[in-house]
């Protein structure tokens, strides 16, 4: 079996290759990363491809105007470079979303035969926009990205998700469920070990943590207001928050607030170090396919909150090692980290059980397996 994978970035796509890798499936990898970058993972550069232009638009435009290029521009980009280097022989193709249209073209016409799975890192694209566009209805997402996707959609055998809530999504809006691979991510043990912590008294602040970006779609600010109001009541938190700021929908001057504790993003060798700071750790996102943050926390032994739009629903056990809530629910999630910050004891265990979780089926080779598994299966029915 001979799998190729293409986007335009990281994203979980590198474990999953350096796992194909060694099952001796990878064909090739495409990205928009320099390969000095992808051999940090341990693949094999002669397998590689890159579109470093991509990167090099996206970050320098941020740089010089402080803001974002569009969406639709740098995916296009990608895509039609992509597509002249994928090779077009092999029996798979992994391809993430918006990144993908002109390959998949191509591939079809070059060889039909090919099955093809579309990497969908969050909810359908026209849920996304519903639970991000703002009161008056503006479109969080442009139309002509949503046209793009939907279109990668109906191009593809298979769309391949990473939890439960992303495929309720494509459920929704009328794919059939056995055109829909879910496979929750996983996390480095080692990169992220268990934390020996102790058992703080009521009167010792209670850590309250968040690492990703601050943006809308995190609803960090829905955060920052549940820790504000538990202060109100003389409740001793800090909130500690790590990662860059969508300036495009988040003010960084909420973050001033003199409970926050806010730090630039930082590289993922060191977040270990973050969470270790941590008593609890908090996902309030509108809407997020998985959320890697969360195995992470959890591998250090954090207990969690997080909104069912992410992948909680996927890895916690109520009451045992976390907590779901609902979206924009701000009292609900006030009261979860009260539950936190009122029983100490509780906290630790929930923090030891979110360590044993993680532990259990949630390594990136497990989540390679899982995939490797899943496609052996599809080549198999297509023979």
């Amino acid at each position: 079996m001979k799998v190729c994978i293409s986007l335009g970035g990281r994203f979980h796509a590198f474990y999953l290759a350096k796992y194909l890798q060694e099952q001796g499936y990878l064909y090739h990898l495409c990205t928009s990363y320099p390969k000095y970058e992808v051999a940090k993972y341990g693949i094999d550069t002669k397998k590689v491809s890159t579109v470093v232009s991509k990167e090099i638009m996206q970050r320098g435009y941020r740089k010089l105007m402080k803001r974002e290029l569009t969406d639709i521009y740098l995916c296009d980009w990608f895509d039609y470079w992509a597509s002249k280097q994928i090779p077009l022989d092999a029996d798979v193709y992994i391809i993430w979303s918006g990144f993908a249209l002109k390959t998949i073209q191509r591939i079809r016409k070059y060889n039909p035969q090919a099955i093809i799975l579309l990497e969908r890192g969050s909810a359908h694209i026209l849920e996304q926009n519903n639970l991000l566009q703002d009161d008056k209805m503006n479109k969080a997402i442009s139309q002509d990205m949503i046209d793009k996707e939907i279109t990668e959609y109906q191009a593809v055998d298979i769309i391949s998700t990473i939890s439960l809530f992303a495929k309720s999504s494509f459920l929704k809006y009328g794919f059939q469920e056995e055109k829909i691979f879910v496979n929750n991510m996983g996390v480095d043990l080692q990169e992220f070990p268990s934390i020996d912590r102790k058992i703080k008294t009521i009167n010792e602040p209670l850590v309250v943590g968040y690492v990703g970006v601050m943006s809308k779609q995190k609803n960090v600010q829905g955060l920052i207001q549940a820790v504000a109001y538990l202060r109100t009541q003389n409740i001793p938190i800090k909130l500690l928050l790590v990662g860059g700021i969508d300036t495009t929908n988040f003010d960084a001057q909420s973050l001033k607030e003199d409970f926050i504790d806010y730090q630039p993003s930082m590289p993922q060798r060191e977040l270990y170090k973050i969470y270790a700071q941590m008593d609890i750790f908090v996902l309030n996102s509108l809407q997020d396919g998985f959320g890697l943050v969360l195995l992470q926390a959890m591998s250090t032994g954090l207990p969690i909150i997080a909104t069912t739009n992410t992948g909680a629903p996927d890895v916690v056990k109520e009451g045992e090692n976390g907590f779901v809530i609902p979206i924009n629910d701000e009292a609900a999630l006030a009261d979860k980290i009260l539950f936190y910050y009122q029983n100490r004891l509780k906290t630790h265990e929930m923090g030891i059980n979110a360590r044993k979780t993680a532990s259990n089926g949630f390594s990136w080779n497990d989540y390679g397996q899982r995939y490797v598994q899943y496609l052996e299966q599809l080549i198999k029915k297509s023979n």
